[in-house]
């Protein structure tokens, strides 16, 4: 994976032909970049090679753009997500229980050792940040069991310190006293939920047969747990999600203001300052 401006994926790189294509790849981007006026920074540039093994990094020969190697990175933030070379995503987690905390302290804050805001709004809080961090970020990635652990014993935790609860508090109680639902839980309900909205339309599910041939990967279970609870999938009647392969020309006016006219822009303003000056307002701005 290379990561600047653009995002080119590959499958093997232990492969020659491969990362010759991969270079061939860069190589036509760069060009094209060039061609419009834009370059593309070599020193921005980052490469993830993929393997199970941590030396093989040091072993495959490294990308180049003209002329000048790109090193390989250990870790690539791509779209709000961590990865790591070997795919482990304890460097993921680990960002993730670290901002979870800040957001932990921020939010305990707020309630101003009992004169401040009530614990259920600091939750909801906490919720809003934290919460919707791992919800946007797990789902997709295949944590391991001591890595949903952890989150879920941060969100416990969470609870407890909210609701001065002891920590050595039971799951069940401390989750029903804030009305919370494990985070392993809601992972795995957001998964699922984007396995079904794939599902029901032509183009997504394709997609989901491609996943469905992947056991080892967590949205691959996903969809064999969804097609284990709903064995008969309803008929993908959803209409297919429109492409835009080129922006039409247009001037700087509908640009500037596409719904409506220069005329109507010139009597919007000439009635705004007509308010301004009748309502005083000039002396006050």
């Amino acid at each position: 994976m290379i990561r600047d401006t653009q995002r080119i994926p590959s499958a093997n790189m232990t492969h020659f032909p491969d990362q010759e294509s991969l270079q061939v790849a860069i190589d036509a981007v760069d060009a094209f970049l060039s061609g419009i006026g834009l370059t593309l920074a070599a020193s921005k540039t980052e490469a993830l090679l993929v393997h199970p093994r941590a030396s093989t990094r040091f072993s495959t020969p490294r990308l180049s753009l003209r002329g000048l190697p790109i090193e390989w990175s250990k870790t690539v933030r791509y779209l709000g997500v961590t990865i790591d070379n070997r795919l482990s995503w304890r460097p993921a987690v680990d960002d993730l229980r670290k901002g979870n905390r800040k957001v932990l302290i921020a939010a305990r804050s707020l309630l101003a050792r009992g004169r401040g805001c009530t614990p259920a709004l600091a939750l909801r809080v906490y919720n809003a940040v934290a919460s919707a961090r791992v919800l946007y970020r797990a789902p997709v990635a295949s944590l391991s069991a001591c890595q949903l652990a952890a989150l879920d014993t941060d969100h416990r935790n969470a609870v407890r310190e909210y609701y001065a609860l002891p920590h050595n508090s039971q799951v069940g109680p401390t989750l029903a006293e804030a009305g919370e639902t494990p985070i392993s839980l809601r992972i795995t309900k957001t998964a699922l939920n984007h396995v079904w909205r794939l599902n029901n339309t032509a183009q997504g599910g394709r997609l989901v047969d491609r996943l469905h041939s992947l056991p080892h990967s967590s949205l691959g279970q996903r969809v064999r747990e969804y097609m284990s609870i709903v064995p008969d999938t309803p008929y993908r009647s959803w209409p297919a999600i429109p492409s835009q392969l080129g922006l039409p020309r247009a001037t700087a006016q509908h640009l500037l203001f596409p719904a409506c006219r220069r005329e109507h822009v010139k009597r919007a303003l000439s009635a705004l300052l007509d308010f301004v000056d009748g309502s005083g307002l000039r002396e006050r701005l």
